[in-house]
């Protein structure tokens, strides 16, 4: 399973929370709305024809489900398959990752039985998440610009 969470959103969801309650809803629908365009992003990526031998487990496996307490302003995406780190950040001698993910991915990390060859990435998840927080900020900044 990935999850990925939007970095730098905790503090703007705190003076969200003291919003009106109208434009509260508001921004929640379109937290909710990128979730969702995250989860089409990937899906369409992963049905672009990146796979030599796709069977559509992998792009049916991408879900987005509410998360926390205030799950309205709260949303995880989650690739569901236990390949999918495989298949975004490939294997053996072809791993390529982001250097900010190199934590998270470490995690994944294998036992070192093979020494050559691999899958070559293909990412298909992680590269969503810019393309949606660019969304997602000039969405709610237009949302407090129309206050």
């Amino acid at each position: 399973m990935i999850n990925v969470k939007i970095a730098g959103f905790k503090e703007l969801e705190t003076s969200i929370k003291n919003l009106p309650s109208k434009l509260k809803k508001e921004v929640a629908f379109r937290v909710q709305q990128s979730g969702e365009r995250f989860r089409d992003l990937a899906i369409k990526e992963l049905s672009s024809g990146m796979l030599d031998h796709p069977t559509g487990f992998l792009a049916g496996s991408i879900t987005k489900i509410p998360v926390g307490q205030s799950s309205e302003l709260n949303c995880s995406v989650v690739a569901g398959k236990e390949y999918a780190p495989y298949v975004e950040w490939g294997t053996i001698t072809k791993v390529q990752v982001p250097a900010e993910l190199t934590a998270y991915a470490s995690q994944f990390k294998g036992n070192g039985l093979k020494t050559t060859g691999g899958m070559s990435p293909r990412p298909f998840f992680f590269k969503q998440a810019p393309i949606v927080q660019k969304e997602l900020i000039k969405h709610i900044e237009n949302i407090i610009k129309n206050l």
